[in-house]
């Protein structure tokens, strides 16, 4: 819609609503989903307005409002007054401010977790199927059973980095193996442990600072020490540097994004790095730029609207072999670094 309205290529629009909204092609962006509900009318019966206002006190995250129409008729014209009577303008103001700074809250918790795991993965820090440990030091020494590596409750398996349950953890009291993310796996024992009260929920639990790799190192420490807690989000990307570092890319060979970020002197941005990649038609063998994994993304289309399925075509065609998986040969990862040029 954006594109047509405005006359873009589809490749353009993207670009300029991805910097926008803050996304990238791995990292898509937060759209806020919640209804805003507006009734309007000429006048409101009391049934209505005390039902809106029942539902403003008791759901805090419902925007419904009541305005009021008002038309007059000035000569030939007609004009309208529009006036807001529910909620009022000034406890609008104050309940605005209240849910605003908890989503900020909510979202950096629910974010950071959720968007720290692919960044390790992109920088070989972490991989899938790695095994991690709950942290020794919270669990409290009189929990039953104790720590141990062995035990199945304080241990989990790195399954995926697709979306927030990136997990596989058993819990003890459901006994069966399920995909979680790491706050709400952290939430439910500190909850067994008795340090949590209330509803079982994930809010306030920040999953990065709980999991661990050896019972001691956290994966926000992990993050800390590959420099990726520094990031910020929409870095500027040299675009000629990373044209020029695309275009030395071999046939026959694959890069990540991860390492083109590295190549061109911004590590730990390569969400930033995909989604130039993704979007910027000049941009030479962006087939042969892939996750960390091997995987090409399923969300991988080029101008003409092809997708991965022809990227993969490519690549095997110029020599690249797959797995059972669909995850290029390892063995023929280049390095940018391998090319001799001098980056900055």
């Amino acid at each position: 819609m954006y594109a047509a309205y405005h006359e873009l290529d589809e490749a353009s629009a993207t670009d300029v609503l991805i910097e926008l909204l803050g996304g990238s092609e791995d990292e898509p962006p937060l759209i806020d989903d919640t209804p805003r509900i507006v009734l309007v009318a000429g006048d409101f019966r009391p049934e209505v307005t005390t039902t809106v206002l029942w539902l403003v006190d008791n759901f805090e995250n419902i925007d419904i409002r009541c305005v009021r129409l008002q038309p007059f008729q000035v000569g030939e014209r007609i004009l309208v007054s529009s006036e807001v009577i529910i909620p009022l303008p000034e406890a609008e103001q104050y309940r605005l401010s209240v849910q605003r700074k908890r989503r900020e809250v909510i979202g950096a918790q629910t974010t950071k977790a959720g968007r720290l795991i692919p960044r390790l993965i992109e920088a070989d820090a972490l991989a899938i199927g790695a095994t991690l440990y709950f942290r020794h030091s919270a669990v409290p020494p009189a929990a039953t059973p104790e720590w141990s590596k062995h035990e199945p409750m304080y241990r989990a398996e790195l399954a995926t980095a697709e979306g927030t349950r990136t997990l596989r953890w058993t819990d003890p009291d459901i006994g069966e193996p399920e995909l979680i993310s790491p706050s709400l796996a952290a939430a439910r024992l500190l909850h067994r442990f008795g340090l949590r009260e209330g509803e079982v929920s994930s809010e306030g639990v920040n999953g990065m600072i709980y999991w661990t790799t050896d019972g001691e190192q956290t994966l926000r420490d992990l993050a800390a020490q590959h420099g990726l807690l520094d990031r910020r989000p929409n870095r500027r990307i040299d675009k000629n540097a990373l044209r020029q570092l695309c275009s030395e890319i071999p046939a026959g060979r694959w890069t990540t994004y991860g390492d083109v970020a590295t190549g061109i002197g911004l590590p730990g941005a390569a969400q930033s790095v995909a989604g130039v990649i993704t979007t910027d038609p000049a941009v030479q063998n962006a087939h042969r730029v892939l996750r960390a994994n091997g995987q090409i993304s399923p969300r991988w289309v080029n101008a003409a609207g092809d997708g991965s399925s022809h990227a993969r075509k490519l690549l095997e065609s110029e020599g690249v072999t797959f797995d059972e998986a669909g995850l290029a040969d390892p063995a023929l990862r280049w390095p940018p670094a391998a090319a001799g040029t001098s980056r900055h």
